[in-house]
């Protein structure tokens, strides 16, 4: 399975009427400020959710501010382990030294 996809995820692998948690996690304890999760097409507020087959999951990663910095968080449900890194490009070289 491809992760991301524009059209996000969809659970499939459990077993048949099988609900399991699905979370985000990240090694940035901070990750709730600009990482969030869909499924079928509604923003879960509170993690972990529950999720089963068939559900489609989306991943909102935002972009940092500042140049050159990834932004990395696992989806998580069932025995699915998911990664999306987001990195902002890098900082424009300086200016070229006005003309003598």
């Amino acid at each position: 399975m491809k992760f991301p996809t524009k059209a996000g995820i969809e659970v499939d692998g459990l077993g048949h009427g099988l609900e399991v948690d699905a979370t985000i996690k990240s090694a940035d304890p901070r990750h709730e400020e600009y990482s969030s999760l869909e499924v079928n097409g509604v923003k879960a507020t509170t993690l972990p959710v529950k999720v089963k087959n068939g559900d489609k999951l989306a991943l909102h990663l935002c972009a940092s501010d500042a140049y050159s910095t990834p932004r990395t968080v696992s989806l998580h449900y069932g025995s699915h382990n998911d990664e999306a890194t987001l990195k902002t490009t890098s900082a424009p070289p300086p200016p070229h030294p006005p003309p003598r």
